[in-house]
């Protein structure tokens, strides 16, 4: 059976690291239960944590482009 980090060989495409961003952003809104007013925080905190996990599996670090979604 593969690990975790095995099952992940290319590299992810921008809209695959953006979806594991979102999610992770869903997360922490959930765990803080959805109070508005700090979305900003939870999209950048989880970019940090997406990009760690990455560079964790040895994948390519990753740029978030200046023009780059976020939510509202």
């Amino acid at each position: 059976k593969e690990s975790p980090s095995e099952s992940i060989s290319a590299p992810l495409s921008a809209e695959e690291i953006y979806r594991m961003i979102r999610e992770t952003a869903y997360f922490k809104a959930e765990a803080r239960g959805f109070v508005p007013g700090v979305e900003l925080q939870d999209w950048l905190e989880a970019e940090k944590e997406v990009r760690q996990r990455l560079e964790g599996a040895g994948l390519e670090s990753f740029q978030t482009s200046p023009g780059a979604q976020r939510p509202r």
